[in-house]
């Protein structure tokens, strides 16, 4: 049902442990507006909310609503109170994530469930998907990069999210939408598993970063995993630094700055930054050149374990090291806010691989932990 005045209690922010403690240390000063400035072209990987307006309801396009916050998982009472007209609620945690276990807090889901997934939200192969959420975007850039990795070629992040949405909100459930015709095709987006990152780090190779705020890669606090610290040699770059105070991604000359501030090569590109749909660093892969320069797109079975169970992955871990040495890997906690990096890497023409199983998978496997400022301070 329709809500006359868009519901501020629904636009409201609430404070989760990540962005509340890397918000306060990200800078302040604001970029140019960019979200519904008039002839104003985003990326293709972001939507204004003027742009989904005028597109609200028309045949193809599918609006998420991710509502999902660091430790506190999900709000569909939330969504319930007011959501856009005709989003289709998204569980991060039961429909975006396998259980919990050995992969870490949130393993990707087997493909042929997230295919189950996407259809049960009305997507077909040429769907155009925004995404949003009512807080740090983090449960938006996470449904964005699984139906980037799932295949699907429009998906875009609403610049700003729900609170910089002016128009009507909605209450209630919306009405069934039609189930869609998805097929996924995993990997279309490019991933390491912990053995990878353990021979990268163990050889020197690489970059990987880490999303976290600041206090948890020191070590200082750990609110949801048993151990303190960060995975040695990962350099911290908090996701909130990548956006300004209205929430809406910084600029890419802005957002190029920040990655090759914290050590990011731009050698390695991602070609979708010049708006040519059919130079996207998947077609690239899909037409087998994805091991050129880095690790390569996996399937949800072998993203997220030890590489035991893959002696493909065991035999070509140190080769992997090497071909990709300046390639850059995004993690955080349990692969949910490094999304935030990898989509910022995109804008800014450079792309980024995966951890899926993050800090989350590595020190619950006992893995060594680093703690301090330094990537390997205090290691043990």
């Amino acid at each position: 049902m329709p809500l006359d005045e868009p519901a501020e209690a629904a636009r409201a922010t609430a404070t989760s442990t990540d962005s509340a403690i890397s918000r306060d240390s990200a800078t302040s000063t604001e970029s140019p507006a960019r979200t519904g400035s008039p002839g104003t072209a985003l990326p293709p990987d972001l939507a204004d909310p003027a742009w989904l307006a005028a597109r609200l309801g028309s045949p193809g396009v599918v609006v998420l609503d991710v509502r999902w916050r660091v430790g506190a998982g999900s709000d569909h009472a939330g969504y319930l109170a007011g959501h856009i007209p005709g989003a289709r609620f998204v569980d991060l945690d039961r429909e975006l994530a396998a259980p919990p276990g050995a992969g870490g807090r949130h393993p990707l889901p087997d493909a042929t469930v997230l295919q189950q997934v996407w259809r049960r939200h009305g997507i077909d192969d040429g769907s155009t998907v925004v995404v949003h959420d009512d807080a740090d975007g983090s449960g938006a850039v996470r449904a964005w990069w699984l139906l980037r990795w799932s295949g699907l070629e429009d998906v875009r992040v609403l610049d700003g999210g729900l609170r910089a949405w002016t128009g009507a909100l909605e209450t209630g459930e919306p009405a069934p939408s039609r189930p869609g015709t998805v097929t996924v095709r995993p990997g279309a987006m490019p991933t390491v598993d912990m053995a990878e990152v353990a021979a990268r780090s163990g050889a020197g190779h690489g970059l990987l970063l880490d999303a976290r705020a600041a206090p948890r890669y020191r070590g200082e606090i750990e609110p949801l995993d048993a151990v303190a610290g960060h995975i040695p040699g990962a350099v911290n770059l908090p996701f909130a630094e990548l956006y300004t105070e209205r929430g809406t991604l910084r600029p890419p000359a802005e957002l190029r700055e920040r990655l090759e501030a914290a050590g990011v090569a731009v050698r390695h590109q991602a070609s979708e930054v010049s708006g040519d749909p059919s130079a996207t660093p998947e077609a690239d892969r899909r037409r087998g050149l994805a091991d050129r320069d880095g690790p390569r797109g996996t399937g949800a079975d072998d993203s997220h374990d030890d590489g035991s169970a893959d002696s493909d992955d065991d035999r070509s871990a140190d080769s992997d090291a090497d071909r990709g040495a300046d390639r850059a890997v995004a993690s955080c906690g349990s692969g949910v806010t490094a999304c935030h990096l990898v989509l910022a890497g995109r804008v800014a023409g450079i792309d980024l691989a995966l951890y899926p199983g993050s800090y989350s998978e590595w020190s619950g496997a006992g893995r060594p932990v680093a703690t301090g400022p330094e990537p390997r301070s205090a290691a043990g």
